[in-house]
């Protein structure tokens, strides 16, 4: 997808098995996306991708500028965070856990340069613990008015499980590097449902947060008549006659179904097994 005017430039179906697994699919589909988008002409000043290991390799050995999708690192970040909150030393994470959040998607959208991402990044280690002044002359001081606290048992306390925790989480290597690379701009939710070209939400009640209510994007539903779909469009709009292309399209080599790969057994000895098996168990009982 084109980012600007949201259209979908290019689509590339991909087998499993035509990869080595569904893990490679992903990158595969990317590479063939980006040849085809070169050989039309097309350049790509920068892509906005989740943060999928064999893409970010892929991206830099093709010298393509990536920025990381920020929903995708608040989703990995959140999930660990709540685990955490879940434990007898750090249930203070889960009253933190809608500030931590909002950061995340702060420090996106409020800089200019990696970093400054990486600076307000860090300067939440500090903030949680009611020190609001900072080391890193990229964001020296955070950006709230300055408040006295008279109640101590909101922060974090130096010394403690729970802070070790959080911050051993937070500032881990890889993580600084994927938060320098966050897109400012745009996002892969783009993909997600609209509405008059406004993203539509739900909300929830979640019994972590003790019903407090939380929006969640809505994603398109999922659809499987997408085949017939592509082969109308290219076949009346990308290709008008498409008899020229007949012999190129007979020579693109088609994958075998996923299950080929598998030795059939017959029906009846499949059935046989399951209740042969639900008989034995009985017996036992």
């Amino acid at each position: 997808m084109e980012l600007h005017s949201e259209k979908v430039l290019d689509i590339q179906l991909v087998q499993s098995n035509e990869v080595g697994g569904s893990f490679y699919m992903e990158k595969d589909g990317l590479h063939r996306c980006l040849d085809l988008l070169q050989t039309n002409n097309i350049e790509v000043d920068y892509i906005v991708t989740d943060r999928h290991t064999q893409v970010k390799t892929y991206l830099r050995g093709r010298s393509v500028t990536q920025y990381y999708d920020v929903w995708h690192l608040e989703k990995g970040i959140s999930k660990k965070l709540e685990k955490m909150s879940k434990e007898k030393e750090c249930q203070l994470i889960k009253k933190w856990l809608p500030t931590i959040i909002n950061h995340i998607y702060w420090v996106a959208t409020s800089s200019k340069s990696g970093p400054e991402k990486l600076a307000k990044w860090t300067s939440l280690i500090n903030h949680i613990q009611d020190v609001h002044t900072h080391d890193d002359p990229e964001f020296p001081q955070c950006a709230h008015p300055v408040k006295v606290s008279l109640d101590p048992s909101k922060w974090f306390q130096p010394g403690t499980v729970a802070l070790y925790k959080v911050e051993k989480l937070l500032v881990n290597k890889r993580l600084l590097g994927d938060v320098q690379k966050l897109s400012s701009n745009y996002q892969t939710s783009s993909l997600e449902a609209t509405s008059k070209g406004k993203a539509l939400f739900k909300v929830s009640y979640p019994k972590y947060k003790k019903g407090k209510p939380t929006a969640k994007p809505v994603k398109t539903k999922t659809t499987f008549g997408y085949v017939s779909e592509l082969m109308h469009l290219v076949f009346t709009e990308v290709f008008p006659e498409p008899a020229r292309f007949c012999d190129q399209l007979k020579s693109v080599p088609v994958p075998e179904d996923l299950c080929a790969q598998f030795e059939k057994t017959p029906k009846e000895d499949v059935i046989a097994a399951h209740i042969s098996r639900f008989s034995r168990v009985g017996g036992r009982t």
